[in-house]
């Protein structure tokens, strides 16, 4: 290839996760449980916030590590009774624009996804 060539596109070769209504994608489950086990949050009690979380996956998985979680999103999209997050606190916001509040120890946030309906753009 010379460099006036233009390059061509490599071709994609990883893994695209379907993406749920409202444009959000939806890992599977042993990703957010992954998280936790290789990830140092902090004092097993510290509290973290999931700030985009959707079906509220990384919620219950931080739960269960000890965490106290605290969710947020645009819209309220949770699986409370599967996921069984009744208990975890949520607020619906836009973490992108909002006042923080109270500073959690951390956050635990997936990648935003650029689309006309995604965080990014609202």
């Amino acid at each position: 290839m010379s460099i006036l060539e233009p390059e061509q596109p490599r071709p994609r070769s990883a893994h695209i996760f379907a993406r749920a209504v409202r444009e959000h994608y939806v890992e599977p489950a042993w990703c957010s449980a992954r998280l936790f086990e290789v990830e140092n949050f902090g004092e097993s009690s510290a509290r973290l916030l999931d700030g985009s979380c959707g079906w509220g996956r990384i919620l219950r998985t931080g739960t269960d590590a000890g965490y106290r979680m605290h969710g947020s999103d645009i819209a309220d999209v949770r699986k409370i009774d599967e996921l069984r997050i009744e208990n975890v606190p949520f607020t619906i916001r836009n973490f992108l624009t909002a006042a923080p509040g109270d500073s959690p120890a951390s956050c635990a946030i997936r990648p935003l996804i650029a689309s006309k309906h995604s965080a990014a753009v609202h």
